[in-house]
């Protein structure tokens, strides 16, 4: 994933949102690893002068989580799973042209788009986040919502008993 397109996403989901979810929103870029590049870099998020937060990686993601509302997820890695694994509320934003599906996982995406946790359009993610804003836990435990994360859960992220008691957000 190019980070001018990345960045461009962002900068136009962040755009479309009203001034009071924009102050309430940080960002967390992905930590670069040996192999894997981080996508955006800080210095990114700063040239770019984004009305936002930007988390500047000094709290682990436990950390964060426990502190947000729900989690954004730009980019199609193991962080979509794990989030539904943990039942944490999460909207994923891709740019579909940038993101590979194999056969097997693309019709669950699809479930994942019909219920709003999927998102190929920056203004159309913003929208949801507005519509939802005043009542992310209602959303997320909306019948359908829940089944289809569930569904994610199980097929791409499955995890044992022992596992489940050691990583819970408390």
């Amino acid at each position: 994933v190019c980070s001018s397109d990345l960045m461009h996403l962002v900068k136009s989901f962040v755009e479309s949102l009203p001034a009071h979810i924009r102050s309430a929103t940080t960002l967390r870029p992905k930590a670069a690893s040996p192999g894997k590049p981080a996508r955006i870099q800080m210095s990114d998020f700063a040239s770019h002068r984004l009305s936002v937060p930007v988390s500047d990686g000094s709290l682990t993601l436990q950390e964060e989580l426990a502190r947000s509302r729900l989690a954004l997820v730009l980019y199609n890695e193991t962080t979509l799973p794990i989030n539904l694994s943990i039942d944490f509320p999460t909207i994923a934003l891709w740019q579909s042209s940038l993101t590979r599906l194999n056969e097997t996982a693309a019709p669950i995406y699809e479930q994942l788009s019909k219920v709003g946790i999927l998102h190929y359009e920056p203004t159309t993610c913003a929208m949801h986040l507005r519509s939802i804003w005043d009542d992310v836990n209602g959303w997320w435990n909306e019948a359908h919502v829940g089944r289809t994360r569930r569904r994610m859960a199980e097929m791409l992220a499955r995890r044992c008993d022992r596992d489940r008691k050691s990583t819970r957000l408390n």
